[in-house]
């Protein structure tokens, strides 16, 4: 292929509108870090000549502000071979030159042409040195090696089995006064070989986690997969510098309710307990369970590389052999810039009698956090009380290989509740 294949096809297809009819490849674009996607176009080169054919090419402009985006290039001819090229016009002058931001659909590092239809056929934008040659045979490039001792978390993010890591991210977030700490957050996205590299971070721990956009909104929601790092296979915290991390996604698990249990834990860790005999307390009942109606609006700014705290609810209960039990409420709400953060955590013990349970609290702490008007932040003594109800477990209604803790609350209702260890 000659360089005239990037230049003249694409500035004769500016004028055309991509065809909504035809076959279509589809996936996903991702912005070169620190930048945006805003006024990016993708286009469906179709090569004669060492040239993108008029006729048989097409194109569509997608503007987001946001560090990644999904793309649908449509009116394609079925079984015809496109090179796939996304382009971002940083000088506004219609011509691809240098300091342009370019990107070329790859397999192994080299550029080559995909058949229509196809899917998940991800771009990614780069700064462009001018070299055509060089764009189309370069190879991959491995992350540059960090300085001694920075204070850094790199590694990898595997898929789950028949999966990718399209729309992926790594966040490296700090949880402090009951609230992630949006000015003290990282985010990045993955090179093509799915590592991550987050730099300038503090001496402090933090909640890390890879997250999947499944849903292409831009906030993490329970449509989407979001990937912990653990370590030996329980949720934990990480402080830089540490590198080789790896964060599994898990086929079928989000992982939500896990990470808010994560956050909330922080506080207040439940002691130590031997695990003595069980007596009449059903083996099945020991662990921890977790239930979350918390809603991630805005969790994630792709623009500034931050994110905001979530606003909703979240509650988690441990159930230990002894007859103790923790429990731990968040309760959160976000507007614009501020955010109100009630969490409530008891220790009390619990008593099972057939399908009945009775848990008393005995000690506990209410805390409350207002980022806008710190001076009504306090802390108090939290309300101790009896709940009497009854327990079950019971599958999911749309998948019986899911099966939840189903508890009676303060309330008298009855909440589904799902076992994270």
């Amino acid at each position: 292929m000659k360089k005239q294949i990037l230049i003249f096809g694409l500035l004769c297809l500016l004028t055309v509108s991509s065809a909504q009819n035809g076959f279509s490849i589809s996936g996903t674009l991702f912005a070169r870090a620190g930048s945006s996607l805003s006024s990016t176009y993708v286009v469906g080169c179709y090569v004669i000549n060492d040239d993108c054919d008029e006729q048989g090419s097409e194109i569509v402009q997608v503007s987001s502000n946001s560090s990644s985006a999904a793309y649908t290039l449509g009116g394609l001819v079925q079984n015809r071979e496109y090179l796939m090229l996304a382009w971002r016009d940083l000088n506004k002058n219609q011509e691809i030159d240098k300091g342009d931001e370019l990107g070329v659909s790859q397999v192994g590092g080299k550029a080559v042409e995909i058949k229509a239809p196809a899917q998940r056929i991800d771009l990614r934008l780069a700064l462009f040195n001018g070299d055509f040659d060089a764009l189309l045979n370069q190879a991959e490039q491995p992350p540059a090696p960090t300085q001694t001792g920075a204070l850094v978390l790199s590694g990898t993010v595997r898929p789950a089995g028949g999966s990718s890591l399209s729309n992926t991210a790594v966040i490296a977030s700090i949880w402090e006064n009951g609230q992630y700490n949006q000015s003290r957050s990282k985010a990045v996205s993955l090179d093509n070989a799915g590592r991550f590299n987050l730099a300038n971070l503090e001496k402090t721990a933090y909640v890390l986690f890879a997250w999947r956009d499944l849903d292409n909104n831009g906030t993490v929601n329970s449509a989407d997969e979001v990937a912990p790092y653990r370590v030996n296979g329980k949720l934990a915290l990480v402080t830089p510098p540490t590198q080789n991390i790896t964060l599994q996604f898990e086929k079928g698990d989000s992982s939500l309710d896990a990470l808010v249990d994560l956050t909330m834990s922080r506080s207040n860790p439940p002691a130590n307990n031997t695990n003595t005999a069980t007596g009449s307390i059903p083996r099945e009942l020991l662990g921890e369970f977790s239930t979350t109606s918390t809603t991630l609006t805005s969790f994630y700014n792709p623009a500034t590389g931050s994110f905001a705290p979530p606003s909703g609810n979240a509650q988690n209960f441990e159930f230990f052999a002894d007859g103790t039990y923790t429990e731990a409420n968040l309760i959160q709400s976000t507007s614009f810039s501020c955010t109100t953060s009630i969490f409530i955590f008891r220790k009390g013990t619990f008593i099972v009698n057939g399908a009945q349970m009775t848990r008393a609290a005995k000690s506990g702490t209410e805390i409350l956090r207002k980022s806008c008007y710190p001076e009504d932040n306090r802390e108090n003594p939290a309300k101790l009380d009896t709940v009497k109800g009854t327990w079950r477990f019971g599958a999911d209604s749309q998948n019986a290989a899911i099966v939840y803790l189903y508890l009676t609350g303060r309330d008298g209702a009855e909440e589904a509740f799902r076992k994270i260890k």
